[in-house]
């Protein structure tokens, strides 16, 4: 069967996902505002936000190896997914217990009380550690072989069982912090599932274990790990530092200014996922080609985007979190000009991994974190969360710089081939075009199973 599609009609078909994402996630997000409260609100997003960093030091970069080896070794996929499983219970049980038992020390256990979060309510939120690796395992399988509409209807699958359940717990019993973790944690189950399903359907799922493999991903992977963990303690750890400085008021507001910040990536996200496999899969000549073009692309939108955000960022705030969130618009402001930067860099980072160089992206994400964690200690107590989104602008802003270097260097282009040129334009109507039919034969394909 058919499944390899092209990177404009793959990446749209990813954005158009994103888009349904985007829509369920705003709606659960204000579900979570209105029903918490800026307190609650806080303190549900640091418990969700323990259990994401635990599950992504313990990912250990084999996502990004899945797609590389996944597409450029199809053969070993039976391996692959059979590996994937197999770290993913073993790593995530132990990640999940030696978590739950360092909280009950004496430190940890007095951040979670200052920030409203009892600690078996933590420990409903750890469980979910090893369902997050196996879904992020077996996911990226399903991107390596370019079965981009299985890949995107898990994240919707999921995002919209989360969402019905907010609404029976939270608004039909009134649950509150406890039903907000018990819809979490029931629909990242529900989204593991449904990718176990689709992977099954490419090969039988079983537990093994080929250690001459495992070697292989994780060298590969260890040097995007480094990189990803650096990144992503890049967009989540000042929320740590304002629980730690400010409490869990100040956390919740700063929540919903980086959640509506972030939903720019879209864009990026969604063409950087498909052009991973494309690069790694191609030739160098091609990537040269065809990268410059996805960032100029991705650039022009985002700022589009985030002109017309910045615009409407009070009323909206207002309108759909409350007066009680206003607080969030000072920082939505001061982040903005940082995420438009960063979806460059998104687009840029994917090539380098997909020639095989990740270390780049490394490189770029630590002193980005070096940055953002010097600036957080100074900015926040002074500034509040105005100063954590100032810094994370500055940090994210030097990211782009080093990624951006280091494309040019190695696929030898200019950088004025990464500024939107009149020709683009022409491309759209048609583009759009095509992409909506081949979607439309997509999801019929995959309704008949």
């Amino acid at each position: 069967m058919e499944t390899r599609t092209s990177l404009t009609k793959g990446g749209l078909l990813t954005f158009v996902t994103q888009s349904a994402l985007f829509l369920f996630g705003l709606i659960a997000s204000i579900i979570l505002a209105r029903a918490l409260g800026p307190v609650g609100r806080g303190a549900y997003a640091l418990a969700i936000l323990i259990a994401s960093v635990l599950t992504k030091v313990g990912s250990l970069g084999l996502e990004a190896a899945n797609v590389y080896y996944g597409a450029s070794r199809k053969e070993q996929l039976h391996d692959l997914i059979s590996n994937s499983i197999t770290v993913a219970l073993a790593l995530g049980l132990s990640l999940t217990i030696l978590s739950g038992a360092a909280f009950t020390l004496p430190w940890p256990r007095s951040y979670l009380q200052a920030n409203a979060i009892p600690l078996p309510l933590l420990w409903l939120a750890l469980v979910t550690v090893p369902m997050l690796l196996a879904s992020g395992y077996l996911n990226s399988l399903l991107l390596s072989q370019e079965r981009i509409v299985e890949y995107n209807a898990t994240g919707i699958a999921s995002i919209a069982l989360r969402l019905a359940l907010l609404l029976v717990l939270l608004i039909g019993l009134h649950r509150g912090l406890a039903g907000a973790l018990w819809a979490y944690v029931l629909a990242t189950l529900g989204g593991m599932l449904l990718i176990a399903y689709f992977i099954n359907r490419m090969a039988p799922l079983r537990m093994a274990f080929n250690r001459r493999l495992f070697r292989e991903t994780l060298g590969y992977g260890i040097k995007a790990h480094v990189g990803n963990l650096a990144q992503f303690l890049n967009y989540r750890l000042d929320m740590f530092l304002i629980g730690y400085f400010l409490g869990p008021a100040a956390v919740g507001f700063y929540a919903v200014a980086v959640g509506m910040a972030e939903r720019l990536w879209m864009i990026p996200g969604a063409l950087a996922t498909v052009l991973f496999p494309r690069v790694s899969a191609g030739d160098e000549g091609q990537a040269n080609a065809l990268t410059p073009k996805v960032a100029r692309h991705t650039i022009f939108i985002t700022l589009i985007l985030a002109t017309g955000l910045a615009i409407l960022a009070k009323p909206l705030i207002v309108l759909l979190f409350g007066a009680s969130f206003e607080p969030a618009v000072v920082p939505l402001l001061l982040l903005l000009p940082g995420v438009v930067a960063l979806s460059l860099s998104k687009i840029l980072t994917s090539d380098l991994a997909g020639r095989g160089r990740p270390e780049f992206g490394a490189i770029a994400a630590w002193a980005s974190l070096a940055v953002t964690v010097s600036l957080d200690l100074f900015l926040i107590p002074r500034w509040g969360i105005a100063g954590a989104a100032l810094a994370s602008t500055l940090a994210y802003s030097l990211a782009t710089i080093i990624v951006v270097l280091a494309f040019l260097k190695l696929s030898r282009n200019s950088w004025i081939d990464l500024l939107i040129k009149a020709s683009d334009f022409e491309a759209y109507p048609d583009m759009l075009s095509r992409v909506m039919e081949w979607t439309r034969y997509q999801l019929f394909r995959a309704s008949k199973g």
